[in-house]
């Protein structure tokens, strides 16, 4: 399970919340499944879950799919990472061949409820991650909108998101972009509601 944390200590109504985001990595009948989950905790430590729907729920990169959150003082931004092909070398002797594209992905999340704006979200309960099946379950078929490609190209690959909020609605995003071996740059978006 790989995580990001944002801990709020702002003003109006976030002062005490601390949000995080969850990329859950569950391992049934052989295979590898990505979802996430957030999770926004009050001051008086109430903890408010919500499965993302419309995110990428099938194989990620090996090492896992990474998120960033900030709050940029009117939501929570979360960014994600998503894979639009993954597959097998060779399907006869199933070799698993690694991930050719990697695009950013971008979702709101209200501060008040925990809940994604852009793409959409199914409450869980708060001792959800005991047992993530029953809760994914009740999610599949459910529709989502896909959330906002914030960095996309159909050959290269971009990946490590990481956030800073610059307020009003702003953030600095500032991610690796993998156009071939030993081709990294480093890029940055500015991301504004």
């Amino acid at each position: 399970m790989y995580y990001n944390i944002f801990v709020n200590a702002g003003a109006g109504n976030t002062v005490g919340k601390s949000f995080l985001i969850w990329s859950c990595r569950q391992f049934e009948h052989g295979h590898g499944r990505v979802g996430y989950l957030a999770s926004l905790f009050t001051a008086g430590k109430e903890q408010v879950n919500h499965i993302a729907i419309g995110l990428q729920e099938t194989f990620g990169p090996r090492n896992g799919l990474w998120c960033a959150v900030t709050h940029t003082e009117k939501n929570y931004l979360a960014v994600v990472e998503q894979t639009t092909n993954h597959g097998y070398a060779d399907r006869s002797q199933n070799i698993h061949a690694p991930v050719v594209n990697v695009d950013l992905v971008a979702t709101r999340i209200a501060s008040d409820s925990g809940q994604l704006i852009d793409t959409g979200c199914l409450a869980v309960s708060a001792n959800v991650w005991r047992d993530l099946r029953p809760a994914y379950q009740k999610a599949r078929g459910l529709q989502g909108m896909p959330g906002i490609k914030v960095a996309e190209h159909p050959e290269i690959s971009e990946r490590h998101p990481a956030l800073a909020s610059l307020g009003q609605g702003d953030a600095l995003l500032v991610y690796s972009y993998r156009a071939g071996i030993n081709k990294y740059k480093i890029h940055g978006v500015l991301l504004r509601e």
